[in-house]
């Protein structure tokens, strides 16, 4: 009984002990050839190779013989001078960062049956032009192609149904992908940087990550269907050329107006583009961060009196943001205009005097003007009045139709006699348009005006419909250019 009890236990410490040694045989490189590979349960991984490798290579399907199934971590990593690679169908995986910082390959040709490509295989291929991924991938995992510069197309076979954070970041010459319909999720950063990418068609899509089309700047239009549920803040941010953004009527988490992409519950505009026009029917409460960032389109843009919060760099880096409009006397936070508007500076704000904004502009040197809300009944009943335009070239005007002229127009007049003044076109001897009732007291004291100066105070001063209602649409208790603005816009549609 001890002898065999001895034996078995002989037996087994000699297996114990013998594994390591096996173990380290499977580990050790190997060569065939220029190849270096390891071996592991009768199979070969490709590690490198043992001298520099100019041009394009075809890896075999055996070494030493041995099958190749897989090439390791890192095999070809910085291999400068390898333009091209073959990869037999014998391959089932391309380890992670396999052919990364290659920069001389143009063309890659995969094995059949690959299912899986690892992280950062591929990146910073930069002259990779050409690549066809087998209907048997997958998964695409983190970095695979980030840095791939010269990758003008690629077809994402149906399958795919994960593709990592950053996997086509920074390919700059990618034009249009295809999302495939097994796929739910676009990760972070996954199309960030894709600089001439023109179109996506989010298919099945439920959620789009952070940053995943950050500074896609070829991008025209955004359409959301019904199935997206979440979508990152700024997932768009860069984005500074969309002229369109809709989303389908079937989604019940996010709807389109104006070219403002909402959520619907919570009332905060997620993206904004050069054509938005952010609404003011109580359906956004809130610019959410990085709304309009980098929207180098963007000229202008009101913020109704309903916002009430706006997240950080909503606004930021706008860099043709020229007139902005606050309409409402909301005292944001402290530091706010330093991170909503950072990178501005061509911008002109109109907004309430003595406002935190207001002040905060005249402190900071930034050009500033009042703004007024404005009576939209009265400006309706003013509309019974036309307007007359002074500055109009080849215009001349009259007093009662007698003596067209530009000069001088306001002489001979009766006091405290109502006149009618004309304006025409001096190719044509008819009247245009209705007459403008003026009081001869109201241009006393205006020696030394230009006509067409008087021309302007009589708008300014008299631009009363029948009824005499008061030109003071702002109701700030005087009649200025801010109630011409308004009018003018009303009433010649300007």
């Amino acid at each position: 009984m001890v002898k065999k009890i001895t034996a078995s236990f002989l037996a087994t410490l000699f297996m114990i002990s013998a594994m390591p040694f096996f173990n380290s045989i499977s580990a050790t490189a190997m060569t065939d050839g220029n190849f270096t590979f390891t071996v592991y349960d009768e199979k070969a991984t490709v590690r490198g190779c043992l001298a520099t490798v100019y041009g394009e290579i075809t890896i075999p399907d055996t070494l030493g013989g041995y099958p190749v199934v897989a090439i390791g971590s890192s095999a070809f990593d910085n291999y400068k001078e390898l333009t091209g690679v073959v990869i037999p169908d014998s391959v089932t995986m391309i380890d992670g960062g396999a052919f990364q910082n290659c920069t001389g390959i143009k063309r890659v040709v995969l094995p059949k049956k690959i299912s899986e490509i690892s992280s950062s295989a591929f990146a910073n291929c930069s002259s990779l032009e050409e690549i066809t991924l087998p209907e048997t991938v997958t998964s695409i995992n983190s970095g695979t192609f980030e840095g791939c510069a010269s990758l003008k197309g690629i077809k994402i076979p149906e399958n795919v149904n994960s593709i990592g954070w950053s996997a086509f970041s920074g390919c700059i010459s990618l034009k249009e992908i295809n999302i495939p319909k097994q796929l739910e999720r676009i990760c972070d950063n996954v199309f960030s940087n894709c600089k001439s990418l023109e179109k996506i068609d989010f298919v099945n899509i439920t959620c789009i990550g952070q940053s995943s089309f950050e500074n896609c700047k070829a991008l025209k239009e955004i359409y959301i269907p019904q199935y997206v549920k979440q979508i990152s803040n700024d997932a768009f941010m860069g984005c500074g050329e969309i002229e369109k953004i809709t989303v389908s009527s079937k989604n019940n988490v996010y709807h389109s107006f104006q070219n403002c992409l909402i959520s619907t519950v919570d009332k905060i505009l997620i993206l904004g583009c050069r054509n938005s026009i952010i609404p003011d029917n109580g359906s956004v409460n809130q610019i959410g961060s990085y709304a309009f960032y980098g929207c180098t389109g963007l000229e202008k843009i009101t913020l109704p009196d309903k916002i009430n919060n706006i997240g950080t760099y909503a606004f930021a880096y706008c860099e043709n943001l020229t007139d902005l409009t606050v309409k409402s006397n909301t005292n944001y936070p402290y530091g706010w205009y330093e991170t909503v508007f950072s990178g501005n500076t061509k911008m002109t704000i109109t907004c309430p005097e003595n406002s935190l904004l207001w002040n905060y502009a005249k402190m900071n040197n930034i050009p500033c003007k009042p703004y007024y809300a404005l009576d939209s009944a009265k400006i309706q009943l003013i509309g019974a009045t036309k307007l007359l335009v002074a500055e109009e070239n080849n215009t001349e005007y009259s007093v009662d139709c007698k003596n067209w002229q530009s000069e001088p127009l306001f002489t001979d007049l009766q006091p405290t006699t109502v006149y009618n003044v004309y304006k025409r076109d001096s190719d044509d001897n008819s009247k245009l348009g209705e007459p403008i009732q003026i009081e001869t007291d109201e241009i006393d004291n205006l020696d030394g005006m230009k006509n067409s100066q008087k021309l302007v105070y009589v708008r300014k001063a008299l631009l009363l419909c029948e009824n005499r209602m008061s030109a003071d649409v702002n109701n700030d208790f005087s009649v200025d250019i801010i109630d011409l603005i308004a009018l003018k816009k009303q009433l010649c549609n300007d």
